[in-house]
């Protein structure tokens, strides 16, 4: 079988196990998941290597597996706080309730993030992206009805930012022909001479995940609410995953430039940079003047991204 595969398969295996485990004793799911977690770090850092690529056919589409040296960066950030997330909610989460749904929906939202880490076409990329979305909501709206409106929030941007993607990858396919991201990329699909559109819809949808402003509102709450132990994979490691979409798009718009696309690069550089520049100035502002804890480290979390986007 398959590394990638493996890999996967051993993520849902972990959620499931982690979910049945809390019939048995609460204990036993925190175990689960860091166990899980850990042996999947374990073999994608002995087992996986940088290059590699995994093909297979599901229907009439050709889907592909791999890691990249730039996805490779993103699979330590969402492996190695992953482990330690795990580790510390073993004790954090001890006396909570409903541990199976809490631990379960912890691993899926790992899955989903090295899913789209290890994606090279846009349909198991799309797939797994809706597996972190759904799973973080679970999470978020954990503490119950207080939390359900921000829940609610948070879902009502993630569906503006998955259909901005899910818009730009139909147009991808019908106008150049393939899922695959690289072929897309090399095709000149986000080289804004034509269809400019495509790179606008993916840049919405990734903004949104990076909480970029003013897509950013469903942000502090939601990071704040959520369970402690669950923040800084909040925070931490699904954020990049929109820093990760939008470094593929750049690249691409940088790398296949050509007369007709350079003033387009040039508004999308500066519109980015000022944005960013805004997020990381308006997120410090507004973590200085918090008297909650968690809510000053969630401004603060949305003003770092702002400075990743500037950089």
């Amino acid at each position: 079988m398959n590394i990638f595969f493996l890999l996967i398969i051993i993520l849902f295996s972990g959620a499931l196990l982690s979910f049945i485990s809390n019939r048995i004793t609460p204990k036993i799911s925190g175990i689960v998941s860091f166990a899980t977690i850990s042996f999947v770090s374990f073999l994608f850092f002995t087992q996986v290597n940088i290059g590699e690529t995994f093909q297979f056919t599901l229907g009439e589409i050709q889907m592909q597996f791999g890691v990249t040296p730039y996805t490779f960066v993103f699979a330590i950030i969402v492996l190695g706080l992953g482990t330690l997330a795990s580790l510390y909610s073993i004790g954090y989460m001890k006396d909570k309730e409903r541990l199976g749904y809490f631990y379960s929906n912890f691993i899926l939202t790992i899955t989903g993030m090295i899913g789209i880490v290890f994606s090279q076409d846009f349909i198991s990329f799309f797939i797994f992206w809706e597996i972190m979305t759904w799973s973080s909501y679970l999470l978020v709206i954990y503490n119950g009805y207080n939390s359900r409106n921000i829940g609610m929030k948070y879902m009502i941007f993630s569906a503006i930012g998955a259909y901005a993607m899910l818009t730009a990858i139909v147009s991808i396919k019908a106008n150049y022909g393939t899922y695959n991201i690289a072929e897309a990329m090399q095709n000149g699909a986000f080289n804004f001479s034509e269809n400019i559109y495509i790179p606008i819809m993916l840049l919405v949808g990734f903004s949104v995940k990076a909480a970029l402003m003013p897509l950013h509102v469903w942000a502090p709450n939601a990071y704040s609410k959520s369970p402690m132990s669950f923040t800084s994979i909040f925070s931490g490691a699904m954020s990049k995953m929109g820093i990760l979409g939008i470094g593929l798009v750049l690249a691409s718009a940088y790398s296949y430039t050509n007369d007709d696309s350079t003033n387009y690069v040039t508004i999308l550089r500066y519109t980015l940079g000022w944005l960013g520049g805004i997020t990381a100035v308006m997120g410090t502002i507004y973590a200085l003047i918090q008297t909650d804890a968690k809510k000053l480290l969630a401004y603060s979390s949305v003003a770092q991204l702002g400075y990743i986007i500037v950089g």
